[in-house]
């Protein structure tokens, strides 16, 4: 498991050092992208949402956008082990949007599809 989690780590910090940025032109096609997808799918929740206190590199970022695509987590599931008292999709909606004030127009318009697909999962405004 350390692994993983190291290896996640490195993948961010190489993806922004190459300026690969999370809703970024193409970042689908990218090969590093997909090593950190496949990374975040075999890590368990838990882990990946310990990523929310890591602040350099996109971490918390990405963690935010594998968690509500791949764990589509319940409205009322809380932060085990960080915070009972906020809920993981909460924190990831939060992250997301400070995120998005500092997103290029190509990022904004791929995050604003994207978002559209999460929200009308979870039947949020």
């Amino acid at each position: 498991m350390t692994q993983l989690i190291e290896n996640f780590m490195v993948l961010c910090k190489n993806m922004y050092l190459a300026g690969l940025k999370p809703f970024g032109f193409d970042i689908s096609e990218n090969s590093n992208y997909a090593k950190l997808k496949t990374i975040a799918e075999e890590l368990p929740l838990r882990h990946l949402y310990g990523f929310f206190l890591e602040h350099q590199y996109y971490m918390n970022l990405w963690a935010a956008i594998f968690i509500l695509d791949k764990f589509k987590p319940a409205l009322e599931e809380t932060l085990v082990g960080l915070n009972d008292k906020l809920t993981i999709v909460g924190n990831c909606m939060e992250i997301l949007k400070r995120h998005a004030e500092d997103f290029d127009t190509i990022q904004l318009t791929n995050y604003d599809v994207w978002i559209k697909k999460i929200k009308t999962h979870y039947h949020l405004t």
